[in-house]
C-alpha cells in the first residue's frame, strides 16, 4: 500500500481532513473517541511508509526460491507472506479465488490445485528450512464444503455439512487426519470439529489464551474464542 500522490499533496490532504474532523468533533468528543477513527487513520499512514513494505518485493529472493513457489499471483503472494512474517507482521492472509465450481468442477479444480500445491508446500518447506515453522501456524481452508456427488453440469454444489482444512506449524502434531465425511453425502460427518475449536486451537498454538476476554472501547466484552482447543493437535 503506497500513496498515489506526492508527499506534499498527501500532507495537505491530512491537513484538510483534520479541518473537517475538528468540526465534526465539536460536541461529540465521547462518541468520536470511542470509534478510534483518528487512531486508525494514523496507523494506516504509518503502515504506508513502513519499511515492512519491502517484504512485498519478492524479486529480491533467489530465482530458485521464486520458482519453488510458482510463477503465479498466488505463489508470489505466499512468498510475500513468508517475507512479511520475517519483518514482524503477525497475521497474513493469502486468497486463491475460483473454487465455487457449480459447473466443470474437475477441470477448474485441477488448474487451481496446480497453483495451490506448489505454493503451499514451498511455504511450509521454506519456513521449516529457516527454522521458523515451529512458531508460525499455516492454515489452508475454504469457507464451506462441496457436495461429494457431481451434479448434471459436471459441478459440485454447496454442502454445509462438512469441509476439510489443513494446518501445520506452530507445534501442531502433523500427520493426522481427524474426522471424515460420507463419500455419498448421506450420513453426517464422523468426529466433526466445530470451526470455533479450530480458532481456539490456532490461538493456543501461537501462545494466546482462547478464553481470554477483551473489552472494546465502547465497553463491549469480546472473547477471543467460543471454542475448545483440540488437544490431539497440540504438542
Amino acid at each position: 500500500m503506497t500513496s498515489k500522490v506526492s508527499p506534499r499533496r498527501e500532507a495537505q490532504r491530512a491537513i484538510d481532513l483534520e479541518v473537517v474532523e475538528r468540526a465534526f468533533r465539536r460536541g461529540r468528543q465521547g462518541p468520536v473517541a470511542a470509534t478510534l477513527h483518528r487512531e486508525t487513520i494514523e496507523r494506516a499512514r504509518v503502515m504506508m511508509t513502513s519499511a515492512q513494505l519491502k517484504a512485498f518485493d519478492v524479486k529480491q529472493e533467489p530465482a530458485a526460491i521464486r520458482e519453488g513457489y510458482g510463477d503465479t499471483p498466488f505463489g508470489r503472494a505466499c512468498l510475500a507472506a513468508r517475507r512479511l512474517t520475517e519483518v514482524g507482521v503477525r497475521c497474513v492472509e493469502v486468497t486463491l479465488n475460483g473454487w465455487d465450481t457449480h459447473v466443470n468442477n474437475h477441470a477448474t479444480h485441477r488448474k487451481l490445485a496446480g497453483e495451490l500445491d506448489p505454493a503451499l508446500s514451498a511455504l511450509i518447506r521454506d519456513l521449516k528450512e529457516r527454522g521458523t515453522l515451529d512458531r508460525t501456524v499455516v492454515l489452508c481452508t475454504g469457507e464451506f464444503g462441496r457436495t461429494p456427488k457431481v451434479n448434471l453440469a459436471g459441478g459440485r454444489d454447496h454442502w454445509p455439512n462438512g469441509f476439510s482444512l489443513a494446518i501445520a506449524g506452530g507445534g501442531i502434531r502433523g500427520g493426522q487426519v481427524i474426522g471424515e465425511t460420507d463419500p455419498e453425502g448421506v450420513k453426517n460427518p464422523t468426529q466433526p470439529t466445530p470451526v470455533a475449536d479450530i480458532h481456539a486451537t490456532i490461538l493456543k498454538a501461537v501462545g494466546l489464551e482462547p478464553h481470554k476476554e477483551n473489552v472494546s472501547p465502547v465497553g463491549r466484552p469480546i472473547r477471543l474464542s467460543q471454542g475448545t482447543s483440540i488437544g490431539t493437535l497440540l504438542s
